[in-house]
């Protein structure tokens, strides 16, 4: 009997031993695991964020080889934004930003030009629309100045995110019909 109660009080020390190295291991095991699972969904979201940019470079180089003479220049500096932002020049993308933003501005004093021709009922029409237009107007200048001043990588986003909103600001001045 007094060997089987030294028997398990030596090994007693033993075992609270090896739990503690088999807590500590499991512990950084699962550090690891985390940790790894977290850089697979870095992995996942580069993925997707670079299926997005083949598919917008795809898409816009197939629309400028489709276009016709009237559209063939929105078309280009459409296409010269994504392939800038797929070369990830922030440079390139800042410059055509602002070209874009000059094109906003001038439709919008073309349109207050046509206002001040306009009738009563189609001035309210316009006066609308360019109001909506210098709405988005700031708020792609506001995300540029951000772009600009980001010496990260944030401006990608941003930059993504000028792409598509300056798309939907084209179409509103074209609807302008100016």
């Amino acid at each position: 009997m007094e060997t089987r109660k030294k028997y398990i009080i030596e090994n007693e020390i033993k075992v609270k031993n090896l739990l503690s190295d088999i807590y500590k291991n499991e512990s950084s095991l699962l550090k690891d695991i985390q940790k790894k699972k977290d850089q697979l969904t870095d992995l996942e979201n580069e993925y997707k964020r670079q299926k997005k940019i083949r598919n917008d470079l795809m898409n816009k180089f197939n629309r400028l080889k489709d276009s016709g003479s009237s559209d063939w220049e929105a078309n280009k500096d459409e296409f010269e934004m994504v392939l800038r932002y797929a070369e990830g020049d922030k440079d390139g993308f800042v410059q055509m930003a602002e070209s874009i933003l000059n094109d906003i501005n001038e439709k919008i004093r073309q349109g207050e030009e046509k206002v001040k021709k306009a009738t009563d009922k189609s001035k309210e029409k316009i006066s609308d629309m360019i109001a909506e237009l210098k709405d988005r107007k700031n708020e792609l200048q506001e995300r540029l100045n951000e772009a600009r001043e980001d010496s990260g990588e944030k401006w990608k986003d941003i930059k993504h995110w000028f792409m598509e909103k300056s798309k939907t600001a084209k179409e509103h001045f074209q609807s302008l019909v100016l």
